[in-house]
């Protein structure tokens, strides 16, 4: 845990706001000098009033409980007549505002209940004295999960997820939310606030914790300052466990306010209702999430089966058609299930999910993947990958595959390098972004920047299949054939796969070694007797080979297979020295490709 936690009843202080400045309508309202100016005349807003405004300002339209602003505004230890100092704090600044509790404009009164801040969010803009040196970053910490059931902490990851998701989707282009799987390394960490600080380069942090006894939970949150390791704001929510769902969305829309109020915004804030379930529903959901962000053909799987458990219990549950779908594709995409199988369960629980809420972008994501590697509807499939990442561009997991698309089918190798970065920038820490980037390089033939991406991947895992893929078709189009049996080689060991050991013999092939090839060309037949060998494989290692005849014969096959490894020949640097055979230009033309420009 790190230093600096403080619980519910934390109380605000100006200074924390340091120079932001707040505009709405005629008004502007800077925390720096505690003033509401509206023209030229200036009113000086005493403290609470101004406390008052800015917990109103966080979530313009809502109900803000008097419980909540006793809460926010008093330590739990001081002692107030709270009733009266509200009523006052409130009084002022109908006052400075111009306003009547009678016919409102600004700030309504609900009787018994607390108040609400009338404007809509879009009439509400965001300033800063402070200088633009660069984005600025924040990370939300993993949740820490107490009480009951505290050695299954899904709860609490859904938490954290939720909290990134909302952050993400209220951000603007001056603030960048580090996505899921980085923040997740945090998970047992021991480090400082300024350690955190100096590995992400980022400003803020959000952690906080989860409490859960019998049929009840709380959760708490707090901001920290990076720089100086301080607490800037915290609150809490606390309800029945069945309230779950909503208490997360409550504190997550809280803690995105006060993060729009420390950095500027152009992004207009919107709060979707939450996709309400029963506990059990979500509960199977959340488990399904934490098994498929494994990235394993078991993970995925698992993964899979809690997400059909969840929709059994809730057919209308759209967050869980949505994982359902991505988990689906990824299944298809990584050779771990037959595509003719996964695809089309694929695309029904995309388009479910899309039905139930057409703004799910990990749904579309999904789609577009359906699309790209099913249908080969290629068009199609840059639509729904571009529509992914508008609904939600912090998304590291819908903005991969896009600039995997640009790169290896589009050739646009200058704009996916671009998309690249920025991406494992939001997501520094996942070896899933790490190694896409590295192929990105590899057909841009960028060798060494792919060498370079593949070693920081194994760095991360080193069992990682797709990063022994990479380095060894990065060494392999280097020249280095021997570095790249090597890598081939550890994967096989990792993984007795049919494409590492078609990727070995392509390399023992360039290496000078024909008959070690040429056995492993006999080692795939044997084993194409008794269970499915792809014909891309049997295509990759008739490279090696040099044999042409035999590469062209077992892509043809492939096109009849619907194989989509097919797709990538247009990019990749291991079929250079078939380009300038005619066949191989017949080959894109059928795939609805262009020739390729190197």
């Amino acid at each position: 845990m790190l230093t600096g936690w403080m619980g519910r009843g934390c109380s605000m202080s100006l200074g924390d706001w340091g120079t932001r400045k707040i505009r709405f309508r005629s008004f502007e309202v800077d925390f720096g000098t505690g003033e509401l100016r509206k023209g030229d005349r200036r009113v000086r807003l005493r403290d609470k009033s101004l406390e008052v405004l800015a917990v109103l300002l966080e979530q313009p339209g809502k109900l803000v409980s008097r419980s909540e602003l006793r809460v926010r505004l008093w330590p739990s230890d001081v002692f107030v007549d709270f009733e009266n100092n509200i009523n006052c704090a409130v009084s002022q600044l109908r006052y400075a505002l111009g306003d009547s509790a009678v016919r409102p404009r600004y700030i309504e009164t609900l009787p018994r209940k607390g108040y609400r801040f009338l404007l809509d969010p879009a009439e509400i803009s965001l300033t800063s004295d402070k200088s633009a040196s660069g984005l600025l970053k924040i990370l939300v910490l993993p949740f820490q999960q107490l009480g009951e059931s505290n050695s299954e902490d899904h709860l609490s990851d859904g938490v954290t997820e939720e909290m990134i998701v909302r952050l993400g989707a209220s951000a603007g282009e001056s603030l960048k939310v580090i996505a899921r799987a980085t923040a997740m390394t945090y998970k047992t960490t021991c480090k400082s606030v300024a350690a955190i600080g100096r590995e992400l380069g980022v400003n803020y942090l959000v952690e906080g914790r989860l409490l859960r006894t019998e049929n009840r939970v709380r959760i708490n949150a707090s901001i920290v300052n990076v720089p100086d390791g301080t607490q800037l704001w915290s609150t809490s929510r606390e309800g029945k466990l069945s309230e779950i769902l909503i208490l997360q969305r409550e504190l997550a829309d809280a803690v995105a306010g006060r993060i729009r109020l420390l950095v500027p915004s152009d992004q207009p804030f919107s709060s979707p209702s939450p996709h309400l379930t029963d506990p059990d529903t979500y509960d199977a959901y959340l488990r399904g999430r934490a098994l498929s962000h494994q990235l394993t053909r078991d993970g995925l799987k698992g993964g899979i089966s809690c997400f059909r458990e969840a929709l059994l219990k809730d057919p209308s549950y759209a967050p869980g058609w949505a994982s359902l779908a991505a988990s689906q594709a990824l299944l298809g995409l990584w050779g771990y299930a037959p595509q003719k199988q996964v695809m089309p369960e694929a695309e029904r629980a995309a388009r479910k999910a899309i039905e139930l809420n057409p703004q799910s972008a990990l749904a579309h994501s999904a789609l577009g993947t359906v699309y790209w590697f099913h249908y080969w509807y290629l068009a199609l499939c840059e639509q729904e990958y571009e529509h992914a990442v508008q609904l939600s561009p912090g998304d590291s997991d819908v903005r991969w595959p896009f600039f995997v698309f640009l790169s290896a089918i589009r050739g646009d190798h200058e704009r996916a390098i671009r998309e690249a970065r920025l991406t494992e920038e939001l997501d520094p820490a996942s070896v899933l972004i790490c190694a896409n980037v590295g192929w990105v390089y590899y057909w841009a033939r960028r060798y060494d920047d792919a060498v370079a991406q593949s070693r920081k991947a194994l760095e991360m895992r080193p069992d990682y299949l797709q990063a022994h893929y990479l380095l060894g078709a990065s060494q392999l189009a280097n020249g280095r054939s021997r570095e790249a049996v090597q890598a081939y080689e550890k994967a096989s060991s990792f993984h007795q796969d049919n494409y590492s050991l078609a990727s070995l013999a392509m390399a023992w092939g360039f290496a000078g070694e024909k008959r070690r090839a040429a056995d492993l060309c006999d080692s795939l037949r044997q084993k194409a007797e008794s269970s499915y060998v792809p014909a891309m494989c049997f295509a990759v290692a008739s490279v090696g080979l040099g044999d042409h005849d035999r590469v062209f014969e077992w892509m043809e096959r492939a096109y009849g297979e619907r194989d989509s490894q097919l797709l990538f020949v247009r990019a990749s640097p291991a079929y250079d020295s078939l380009r300038s055979d005619p066949r191989f230009g017949r080959l894109l033309a059928l795939l609805g490709m262009p020739p390729h420009s190197r």
